[in-house]
């Protein structure tokens, strides 16, 4: 029995995209491709406890969406800010370190 394999991660980056210009075919194409990035998120949230989020513009709906939902991404993305803000802090306070040891040895 022949079986198809999914493409391999080689044929993928030589395979050229291209915008799909059939409108009905291009909203039932992103409709597919969103669904698949959900289950993904969702697995590594299962599987590895990870803290997963989506922010997607749908061009079928001419609106965003927020996955799994707006409180949860807004909940993560400012959590992510805060840790940005505190890794800019240490960076800032080890240079300045650095500065003090340079000049008093």
């Amino acid at each position: 029995i022949n079986s198809i394999s999914p493409p391999t991660l080689t044929q993928l980056l030589k395979m050229s995209l291209k915008f799909i210009t059939d409108e009905s075919e291009r909203n039932a194409t992103f409709i597919r491709k969103r669904n698949q990035l959900v289950k993904e998120l969702a697995e590594l949230a299962v599987l590895h406890g990870a803290e997963t989020c989506m922010i997607i513009y749908n061009p079928c709906k001419g609106e965003y969406e927020a996955w799994p939902n707006p409180r949860e991404v807004h909940r993560l993305t400012m959590r992510f800010e805060a840790l940005i803000e505190a890794q800019k802090n240490k960076a800032k306070e080890k240079e300045e370190e650095d500065k003090l040891m340079v000049k008093f040895p």
